[in-house]
């Protein structure tokens, strides 16, 4: 939700600086899910290998986003 009202402010303002804020809580937002969910699975069925494997997840949106920063 942060997200999109940072994205909707930063395009109605042209503020490059509040849209690449608007990725950042994004970023936080998708890393504090992945946590979440691969503790979840760790907790209920005992994959000790949930976290590592859903971090990895994260790896091509992270690299995108970041290859992004530096075009704009």
């Amino acid at each position: 939700v942060l997200f999109i009202f940072k994205s909707k402010i930063a395009e109605k303002l042209n503020s490059r600086i509040l849209r690449a804020e608007a990725y950042e809580s994004l970023v936080c937002d998708l890393q504090d899910l992945v946590v979440l969910v691969g503790l979840g699975l760790n907790i209920l069925f005992g994959w000790w290998w949930a976290d590592p494997i859903m971090a990895m997840v994260l790896i091509p949106f992270l690299i995108k986003e970041g290859l992004e920063s530096f075009r704009d």
